[in-house]
């Protein structure tokens, strides 16, 4: 990014919306070694963190009647006040609907995590670049079938202008403080 100035970016309580993007139970059986395990693992610590923080949440569903529905585990752990998109796209930001309630929340900072990295999360983080939302990609949080596949997704993100981060920075970064009301809840329980 020659010549242009970059600000730097921290995750905020108040301007973050985290999307899950189709983490769904037959896309994680097709997941290559511990990726899956690790990214539901990870996603379900960012979603109890959005919850204590009440930080919004939104969920993508690929064609749930052939892949399946949103994993058991942020199924159960999902608030009410959440928002489920089903969607045929491989990009979120095709389905009106999603944009739609984007544009309604009034949230600039998408925490984006997912699958598959180098598929949908990378369609729907163009899309959303191209949007003029900033994006934060989860990376330990994210994969692919193929982890070649999943670096090739992160770079072009990256590469397009996303943040690359972890589920721990995003939480340090939206506490900002480790005299926040909360922080001793979520240190305790989602910070390992």
């Amino acid at each position: 990014m020659t010549g242009q100035t970059r600000t730097a970016q921290v995750c905020s309580i108040d301007d973050s919306l985290v999307v899950f993007v189709d983490i769904q139970e037959r896309l994680i059986g097709a997941m290559e070694g511990n990726n899956a395990a690790s990214v539901v693992n990870n996603a379900s610590r960012l979603l109890q963190a959005a919850q204590i923080l009440d930080v919004p949440v939104l969920f993508t569903e690929q064609s749930p009647e052939k892949i399946g529905g949103t994993h058991p585990t942020l199924l159960d752990a999902r608030p009410s006040s959440s928002r489920m998109i089903e969607k045929t796209t491989f990009s979120a930001c095709d389905t009106p609907e999603f944009l739609d309630y984007l544009d309604k929340i009034g949230r600039r900072q998408m925490i984006v995590c997912g699958m598959e990295t180098h598929v949908c999360v990378l369609q729907t983080t163009l899309g959303l670049l191209n949007a003029g939302y900033d994006v934060f990609i989860v990376e330990d949080a994210v994969c692919s079938r193929f982890d070649h596949n999943r670096q090739n997704g992160i770079s072009r993100m990256q590469a397009c202008g996303a943040h690359i981060t972890s589920r721990e920075s995003v939480l340090f970064e939206w506490m900002r403080d480790s005299q926040h009301p909360r922080f001793r809840e979520i240190s305790k329980k989602l910070i390992v």
